[in-house]
This record gives structure tokens, sequence and C-alpha cells, in this order.
């Protein structure tokens, strides 16, 4: 099948992921069916005048997704821990997965988080695991993405950052694995392009590996002010942000991610964006 004959479903077509994800699939010419809840929305619309067509559907009423699925090849599928919670994220997951399943998808795509097999105690990466595992029991075809810390949650430290300063429980001295939410994209599109290579891989994906204090440089070149990162206690951290985020950046400190970069871009054929590269085409 060429790739304007395989029509796409994307979940969260009008989150982070999933725009990436539709605008990546675009450009290569596949068919665009995005999923919303709200298809009235001023996100949808934007994303409809670019000849995608939506389809108003949500993950927590399953009824709906039969319709979302008619005619459909693959699908992309990715859930907000941070919206929905632990027990909805899971029951999300798999319940997009189970109506693929019924209607015969060919291909699902599904973005997970790194380390997610590794016993790591994170809600928001066991509740991941948990969706792979279902996945891999239905027998769908799939891949999994697993993602490591996206490089634009650096927007929610801008302000402090174009304050000269931003704080963090990340030790100084501690490299932070990360990517771009568009390297993402790529690597959904091209999994859809070459269903053969991917169908049944799970890929963990990192573009850079980052200390807080090299970000803080590379942040004060683009900006033009000496920008300086303060690390604080991790109680204080948990004190502001609360235990999940506080459990995760201790796990950062004392483990973190493990994504070999170079035999990554090697064995796929791609390069993937660095921090310096990012900042400036961010539109920070």
């Amino acid at each position: 099948m060429s790739n304007k004959e395989k029509l796409i479903l994307v979940a969260g077509a009008t989150g982070r992921q999933g725009g990436v994800v539709t605008k990546n699939l675009l450009e290569k010419g596949f068919a665009v069916r995005a999923m919303t809840r709200n298809p009235e929305g001023e996100k949808a619309l934007a994303l409809k005048s670019n000849e995608v067509e939506i389809v108003k559907a949500d993950m927590n009423d399953p009824d709906s997704l039969t319709a979302a699925l008619d005619g459909v090849y693959g699908v992309f599928s990715v859930q907000n821990f941070w919206e929905a919670g632990n027990e909805d994220e899971i029951a999300q997951g798999k319940a997009l997965s189970d109506a693929a399943k019924a209607a015969d998808v060919k291909h699902f795509v599904y973005s997970s988080v790194a380390s997610a097999n590794k016993n790591t105690n994170l809600s928001h990466f066991d509740s991941k695991f948990e969706i792979e595992e279902h996945i891999r029991s239905i027998d769908l075809p799939h891949t999994i993405f697993r993602p490591v810390f996206f490089m634009e949650n650096f927007f929610m430290m801008k302000e402090q950052i174009d304050n000269n300063k931003f704080m963090n429980a990340i030790l100084p001295d501690v490299p932070l694995q990360m990517v771009a939410a568009n390297d993402i994209g790529r690597f959904v599109a091209l999994a859809f392009e070459s269903p053969d290579r991917y169908i049944g891989e799970t890929i963990e994906l990192a573009g850079d590996s980052v200390t807080y204090v090299k970000a803080a440089e590379l942040f004060s070149k683009e900006i033009g002010k000496d920008v300086s990162y303060t690390p604080i206690s991790l109680d204080d951290f948990r004190n502001a942000m609360g235990d999940e985020y506080a459990q995760m950046i201790d796990w950062f400190n004392t483990v973190g991610y493990e994504v070999n970069i170079d035999e990554l871009e090697s064995a796929n054929d791609i390069k993937l964006v660095k921090l310096d590269e990012w900042i400036p085409t961010s539109g920070w």
C-alpha cells in the first residue's frame, strides 16, 4: 500500500504528541483522521483546514471508537496520565487497543515511556507498561515507542528561564536524556511507512543527554541573558510539585534513562535533534 492509501487514526491529535504525529504523517502523504473530544475546538478546526478528517470520539467511551476506526489502516495511540490519572489512563489505552483489534487494524503504534519495563515504581511509567503488555497479549500488530523527557517540558520553566534562572531538584552534574517531540512524530511516520521493519519492535527514543547546568548555558546563548540553574532539595520540590513528580526526579538522579542514542540513530538512519538545535527553532 502507498502512504496515501493508508488512513491513520491519530488519538490526541490536538495535543503535543498527536499534533507532531499528524504533521509528520501529512508530510509523508498519509491520509489522517484526527480523533478529538471537541471537533469544534480551535485546534481541531485548524487541523481540518489542513485537509485532515476530524472525528469525534472519546477513549472513555469505547462505543464511540467503533465509528472512528471504520476503514482505518493504522492507529497512533497516546494517553495523558497527568490529565486522566493512573486507572483512567490504563482503561483508555486498553479500550483503544481492543477497539483496534476488533476493527482489524493492520498497524497500531503506541507511545509509552522509556524504562517502562524496568520496575521504576513510578505510576506514570507503570501504567504505560500495563498498556504495552495488554497490546502484546491481544496479538495486535504493533510498534511501541518509548520516548524520554521532552525538550518541550522546558516551556514549563519558561518564566524562570527568561528571568535568568530556573530551579529543579535534578542534581547539577546529572545528565538528563531528552527528545524533541517532533522526532517522535518522525519515528511514528517512519513506522507506518515501513511496517515490515517496525511491526513487533519496541524502541526507546532519545536525541540528547544534557545536564541542567549545560541547558542553562544553551538558553543563555539563545535569549542573550546569563541564565543560571539553581538546584533545590527534593523535599522542597515535592512540596511544590507533589509526590509523583518528586519520585520521578529522584529516579532521574539515581537511575535515569539509558537509551543508546548513537545506536538509535545508526540503526534507523536518522539524525535526531540536539537541545542546542531545538532551542532556536522552538519558538522560545
